[in-house]
């Protein structure tokens, strides 16, 4: 008849919680390359969105008049036998003024016409906004930035399944792009507002990207790990609980 029988018994329960998500960049590692001070892009080093970028890396040539006249400044205030070179220092590094050309000042030189602006950061160019010759207005974005060795995924996770969700449960992702491969990460964050339309939270899960394998916007499948740890339950089959909708029994 098929019937068979397994003893009740504790044990640690790991129930999954599982949900859809998209790649997202850490936020963290975001970089806005902007002047402080209008310029003109003489050269660009880096010509390219997607690119790959190293810290002190020259990103372009720029032209800033008020640069030139803040230099000059530092320069008379200098052959005019000012002792306290602060304030002249302190008005090349409200403007950005890379610490090369200071250097350079420092030691005697002239004032710099032009200069090479270096990147702030290691990482890749997610978007660029600057061509060869053009006036680059102060607080204009440039270049933004991002580093991809880590990466976020962002799960919809259903209001029926939040409360099983905890800050730092594991959680495994796999891609489409990536057909039985399965990705390892931890829940960092839980949003504090439900989407009104499909009822789901946005839960943030961080993972490990070192290969920059993972892209943008790729889909994931997430199944979050939402069971106690070190709390051992007293368990049965699904199968044995009968649920009448006024009560449920085992048999």
């Amino acid at each position: 008849s098929g019937v068979r029988s397994e003893p009740a018994r504790m044990q640690l329960m790991a129930r999954p919680v599982r949900a859809s998500g998209v790649a997202k960049p850490d936020e963290r590692t975001l970089r806005s390359v902007t002047l402080r001070a209008d310029g003109f892009i003489e050269q660009l080093y880096v010509n390219e969105t997607g690119k790959d970028i190293t810290v002190g890396e020259p990103l372009f040539r720029v032209y800033s008049p008020l640069v030139v006249s803040a230099q000059v400044d530092f320069r008379t205030s200098f052959a005019a036998g000012a002792r306290d070179e602060q304030p002249a220092i302190r008005r090349l590094k409200n403007l950005d003024v890379p610490d090369a050309v200071i250097d350079q000042l420092r030691k005697g030189g002239g004032p710099v016409m032009s200069f090479e602006w270096p990147a702030p950061m290691s990482g890749v160019v997610m978007e660029k906004k600057v061509v060869v010759g053009q006036m680059a207005k102060a607080g204009d974005e440039l270049f933004r930035l991002a580093e991809l060795s880590s990466i976020w995924v962002i799960a919809n996770v259903a209001e029926q399944d939040l409360g099983q969700v905890k800050t730092g449960a594991p959680a495994k992702m796999t891609f489409r792009a990536y057909p039985g491969e399965v990705f390892e990460g931890k829940v960092t964050f839980i949003l504090h507002e439900l989407d009104m339309a499909t009822r789901s939270a946005k839960v943030r899960i961080e993972l490990k990207n070192p290969d920059h394998r993972i892209k943008h916007e790729m889909f994931a499948d997430v199944e979050i790990n939402a069971g106690a740890k070190d709390v051992a339950r007293l368990v049965v089959p699904v199968s044995a609980v009968i649920d009448s909708g006024n009560r449920q029994v085992v048999i």
